[in-house]
């Protein structure tokens, strides 16, 4: 690299040894405005890295348009800054073919390192300039100007570089704004020779497959790839564009544009001879030359062109399916330069015709051709006895068990009166793709996923990763181990509809023997095609495609949303609502557990409905009632309970009912308590795919977290007492009938009771011979007598009276509560709480003073 080094104005000039430094010490002036070059654009200055832990200073350009890359050596780089009151510049030119002081990397990275003293990121300008002197890019650095001129935009190109930070860079890389790094220091490392943001992946070498022998009657064809490492294990991604030699004879012209590997270009030379292929130039450049190859062997990019030789009619071929070539013995017509046939093969028998293959993808030498039943060697030639008709051409039967892109090469050596006659002559490359890719799902490489059914195994969980193995075979299976390609996995068709396939695309470096496999994730309910497919194998236009069915798929587990549900507080009338030991209780709002089906990644199965639904009352467990205090009597609970009904979509409902109601279990009489009730129930399916919270819940057995009541969920010890009534035969007769509760000590009336209802009928009236039904008169002496009371209770009183009958005698009444059991205590003492409340009526008798306690006449 050429360095000149000066200020303003000229007093002497110093030439120094390598380098060329221009010193100008007049007082600073700013240089005439400089004109755009007319290659504006065609070069971009791309990073600017001051002194740090990573690299030495450097400017770094990069290339925009690849075809000037052998332009630039008259091109320069300049950089300015101030010293002092002056203003010191460097001029750094281009030499392509010194690599001593910077180097030129396989795409368009030219990286300057000018000294320290030049690389002022507290203010500088950065100009790139052509031959002329004139601006093909600017940049300036924290507002220092001095090379600005009247460029157009780019005398707009700035940025500012604050203290601490190490350098700034296009983003994106070549054609984006200009940023300061985004850390200081050692915290951001520059990209000398690279892309700013990784967009750009450098050619490693161009490849040139070619025949080591043409005809001058038929063309030869030619591949080029680009590749992206040294063993091309990788094609470059992007758009390359060479220039080929020779200059002449290509089809289509010697510049040739592709992408990865290019289709077969054909170059003919009509004159016997050798001819040497080469690439003259390529954009972008490659780090290293070109190569080549013929038939899977690095050659001297040398095709011998015959004036007699063999051409082959071939197409492309399945592994391990015979399939008929033709092969013609020709010559170049003098006259009209096309190939015919050649007469000395015409009618011929048992000709020695070398055939040998060439393996060109992959290269690898695995599976002989077979020819005829000759199986050629995997190198080398072997001689095989032709017979050729009128036309000298004969029928080549062609096995290949294994897949790639191959070469068949032809060649005939005289003898005896031929001597020195040399034929030969290679087809066209050809494809022998796999009869179809074979497919297999399996849970761990070994138990097939192949269940088509809706019930039975094996079933796998959606979303979880199962193995998937592609390998391409022959029609009865037989693997062809060369076989590697672009492969992706799709689900064509589902049932009962299909889902998403995640996984599986697999880059052909990934198959191994023919064969690769990796995990692959499926994201419904059911079963499922799986498809893979290798699109345009090896260019051949074919697609290679091979499926299977994948299931049955299960869901991963379940979400179970609950309601708020209430019980019905039995006597909600009084302050407050409540309920006696025995007496039943429904719901107000039932329980309701919604269903949902998820794969693991928590998407709803929307597949799992109809036939592919498996919960059901028998794979539900562990339903329970628990209680804190007392026991519950669940004998009226529905006989199905919950009622399972599907909302389609993977959603389904479980509703539990109450049936003829809930009551807990009267014993002895117990202090009033809070229900503090809660159900909960196990989630599973006939496949054993359970809830992800089991148990589900409602309420807990817990103070204040059992499920709630309407109107209050204290729970009462109750009963219906009376007691016997004496009154004049002249007036109403009241009878005390009231409720009750037990405090824990004793029982007191139950003032909340405005619900027990307790019809006249229910009152069995006797008086001594004569029983009737309370809502019937009764006779009493000569009297007659009828009942009235309060249905229901008021504030637990029944309000129990008897009009005056107008004669002495008594009505013995019993309250029948055989439809109120609830009520009924142990009033004759035999331990059992199953009796009715029953007291007299008495008319005409007196029943004393309350204040006498006992009271007896004295006799003498």
């Amino acid at each position: 690299m050429n360095n000149r080094l000066f200020t303003a104005p000229v007093k002497r000039v110093l030439i120094f040894p390598a380098v060329f430094a221009l010193l100008l010490l007049i007082p600073d002036i700013r240089p005439a405005c400089s004109a755009c070059s007319p290659y504006l654009g065609d070069m971009v200055i791309n990073e600017a890295y001051g002194e740090g832990p990573y690299s030495s200073p450097f400017v770094e350009t990069r290339l925009m348009d690849y075809t000037l890359a052998w332009a630039v050596s008259s091109w320069y780089v300049r950089t300015c800054h101030a010293s002092g009151n002056r203003n010191l510049c460097e001029d750094n030119f281009f030499n392509p073919g010194d690599k001593s002081e910077f180097y030129i990397s396989g795409n368009p990275y030219f990286v300057f390192y000018p000294g320290n003293q030049m690389m002022d990121l507290g203010g500088m300008d950065i100009t790139i300039r052509d031959a002329d002197g004139t601006v093909i890019d600017y940049l300036s650095i924290n507002g220092y100007d001095y090379q600005k001129g009247a460029c157009g935009s780019v005398d707009d190109n700035s940025v500012t570089i604050g203290p601490g930070i190490k350098g700034a860079e296009r983003l994106p890389d070549g054609t984006g704004e200009w940023v300061a790094y985004a850390e200081s220091g050692a915290n951001h490392e520059p990209t000398p020779n690279g892309s700013n943001d990784g967009s750009l992946v450098a050619i490693n070498h161009y490849r040139i497959y070619h025949p080591a022998d043409a005809l001058t009657c038929q063309a030869a064809s030619v591949t080029l790839r680009a590749c992206a490492d040294e063993d091309c294990a990788s094609s470059f991604a992007a758009e390359a564009t060479v220039t080929l030699a020779p200059v002449s004879g290509w089809a289509g012209g010697n510049v040739q544009t592709f992408t990865g590997e290019s289709e077969s270009i054909l170059l003919r030379h009509n004159t016997p001879g050798s001819v040497t292929v080469g690439i003259a130039s390529a954009s972008p450049m490659a780090t290293n030359p070109a190569r080549c190859y013929q038939g899977g062997a690095v050659s001297d990019c040398t095709i011998d062109f015959h004036d007699s030789g063999f051409v082959f009619e071939v197409s492309n071929l399945t592994a391990c399916q015979n399939a008929g070539i033709t092969l013609q013995a020709v010559r170049r017509d003098a006259r009209t330069q096309a190939c015919t046939g050649d007469d000395g093969f015409a009618n011929q028998e048992n000709r020695p015709v070398s055939l040998a293959t060439s393996y060109l993808d992959p290269p690898d030498r695995r599976t002989s051709l077979r020819v005829n039943g000759h199986s050629l060697p995997l190198n080398g030639a072997v001689a095989i006895p032709l017979d050729f008709d009128g036309e000298a051409k004969t029928t080549l039967t062609l096995h290949y068990a294994d897949a790639g892109k191959l070469r068949l090469d032809a060649a005939y050596a005289g003898s005896g009166e031929e001597a020195g006659l040399i034929m030969a002559g290679s087809s066209p490359e050809f494809v022998v793709s796999p009869h179809h890719l074979r497919v297999r799902a399996t849970t761990d490489a070994t138990t097939l996923l192949n269940n088509a059914a809706s019930a039975g195994v094996p079933h796998w969980p959606a979303g979880e990763d199962f193995q998937v193995e592609v390998a391409g075979v022959c029609a009865d299976g037989t693997v062809t181990p060369n076989f590697a390609a672009m492969t992706s996995l799709s689900a064509p068709a589902g049932n009962p509809a299909a889902g998403i396939v995640t996984g599986g695309a697999f880059a052909a470096g990934d198959y191994s023997n023919g064969i690769v496999s990796d995990t692959a994730a499926y994201s419904e309910v059911g079963t499922v095609t799986l498809q893979a497919r290798a699109t345009n194998y090896l260019g051949s236009g074919v697609d290679v495609i091979g499926s299977t069915t994948v299931g049955r798929f299960t869901p991963h587990h379940f979400t179970a949303s609950v309601n708020s549900p209430s019980f019905a507080t039995a006597c909600s009338g009084g302050s407050p609502g409540f309920t006696c030991l025995g007496q039943t209780f429904d719901y107000a709002v039932a329980p309701v557990i919604t269903v949902t089906a998820k794969n693991k990644q928590g998407a709803t199965t929307a597949n799992y409905a109809g036939a592919w639904w498996k919960i059901s009352g028998a794979t539900l467990t562990g339903k329970t009632y628990r209680t804190v205090t007392g026991a519950l009597d669940l004998s009226g609970l529905p006989a199905t309970d919950p009622v399972i009904s599907g909302l389609g979509g993977g959603m389904g409902l479980l509703s539990f009912g109450s049936g003829s109601g809930l009551r807990f279990v009267r014993g002895v009489p117990v202090a009033p308590f809070d229900a503090e009730i809660g159900l909960e129930i196990n989630i599973f399916d006939a496949d054993g795919i359970a809830a992800e919270a089991n148990p589900v819940t409602f309420g807990a057995a817990a103070a204040g977290a059992g499920m709630a009541f309407d109107h209050g969920k204290e729970m009462r010890w109750g009963r219906l007492a009376m007691k016997n009534a004496y009154g004049s035969e002249l007036l109403v007769l009241s009878m005390p009938m009231r409720s009750e509760y037990f405090n824990g000590s004793v029982f007191v009336p139950n003032h909340a009771d405005g619900c027990t209802s307790l019809p006249l009928g229910r009152l069995i009236l006797f008086n001594g011979t004569t029983t009737v039904g309370g809502e019937q008169p009764i006779a009493v002496g000569s009297g007659i007598s009828s009942a009235t009371l309060y249905d229901p209770l008021v504030a637990g009183d029944a309000g129990l009276k008897f009009s005056a009958p107008g004669s002495n005698g008594y009505i013995q009444v019993r309250a029948d509560l055989s439809l109120l059991p609830w009520l009924r205590y142990d009033w004759d003492g035999d331990g059992a709480h199953d009796d009715d409340p029953a007291a007299r009526a008495s008319f005409g008798i007196y029943k004393g003073r309350p204040a006498v306690i006992y009271m007896r006449e004295r006799f003498r």
